[in-house]
């Protein structure tokens, strides 16, 4: 068994999803000096940088909470972080069960929420219930942006082209519903144009959004607005952009990205981001709502839905349920 280190060096653990963040995550620790233990998603996690930048890498399936918490104990971790992307999609295909088959400790967590189906399978539910998972065990899970801060966008324009009084009008049209949606836990993003909104974020993620925002605006080109929830947990689901945002905007037509600032992630280096989103003509900035004159949602009222029955066909309680978003 390892034995803990002494002096300032701090043991992390890692929980890897798909992308690049996590491999800025490791790279910032390490350069820290500290050491950094890493479990990656199956199926999602770049492997073979990892185990190349980590002390130690494992592959677990999505549904194997025990068995990465045996890994953080067997390495005196009592801190991880989750960092990178799980696609929400591939959770819903037929057989995820078989390729991600849970182990005994993670059906007894998340029994009552697929089975037994006492709460939501929102977002936040899903993670909540995964950070009291390793918190039993002994990890507790800390936000990445307090161990790489740096990864945040800062407050500014970042771009050369900066943006126009006719981009702000429309990122004031979509700032509220940005933050409502976020507040009711299905999305971080909008696409608007010209005070109109093209699309919404859902379940297929931003890249898919982008790209219906396009279809819905063929004359012109449409600005993207992505930013955090009303009460945004800064361990997991934090809003995040990238090379790879810009490159879908660029093939779908839009030119503008506004993020929050201090409150979003950039998943690849500052400057290299920058320097793309130059070389694509993108103007990017990141914002605040006091900037845009923007009061912030209060309590938004839970939704309620009463019947009438006009077929033959009635919901059943789930479908019930799913509409009653509140």
């Amino acid at each position: 068994m390892t034995l803990p280190d002494d002096g300032t060096i701090k043991r992390y653990g890692l929980i890897s999803g798909w992308g690049n963040f996590p491999l800025l995550i490791a790279q910032a620790l390490k350069k820290e000096g500290h050491k950094v233990f890493c479990v990656g998603v199956s199926g999602h996690a770049n492997s073979k940088l990892l185990s190349e930048i980590c002390d130690d890498y494992r592959e677990i399936g999505l549904g194997r909470f025990a068995k990465a918490a045996r890994f953080f104990r067997k390495h005196h971790v009592t801190q991880a972080t989750m960092a990178g992307k799980i696609f929400k999609q591939s959770l819903l295909r037929p057989g995820i069960i078989w390729r991600h088959i849970p182990d005994l400790y993670t059906f007894s967590i998340f029994f009552s929420l697929f089975l037994r189906q006492k709460k939501d399978l929102k977002d936040d539910t899903l993670l909540l219930t995964a950070v009291r998972a390793f918190e039993k065990k002994g990890v507790k899970l800390i936000p990445a942006t307090d161990l790489a801060p740096n990864l945040l966008i800062p407050h500014k324009t970042l771009t050369d082209r900066i943006l126009s009084d006719s981009v702000y009008d429309d990122v004031r049209t979509a700032w509220p519903i940005t933050r409502l949606i976020g507040k009711l836990d299905f999305g971080q993003a909008v696409m608007v144009s010209n005070h109109r909104i093209l699309a919404i974020e859902g379940i297929d993620g931003t890249d898919e959004t982008i790209a219906r925002g396009a279809a819905s605006e063929k004359r012109s080109a449409f600005t993207v607005v992505k930013i955090a929830k009303p009460n945004q947990d800064m361990r997991f689901d934090v809003p995040a952009v990238g090379i790879r945002t810009l490159e879908k905007m660029a093939a779908s037509g839009a030119d503008v990205l506004v993020v929050e600032a201090n409150r979003t992630l950039c998943v690849d280096p500052l400057d290299q981001f920058i320097a793309k989103a130059n070389a694509l003509n993108i103007a990017v900035g990141a914002v605040t709502a006091e900037d845009l004159g923007i009061q912030e949602l209060g309590n938004v009222p839970a939704c309620f839905f009463s019947f009438r029955p006009l077929t033959k066909v009635l919901p059943n309680k789930r479908q019930i349920k799913d509409l009653n978003v509140g």
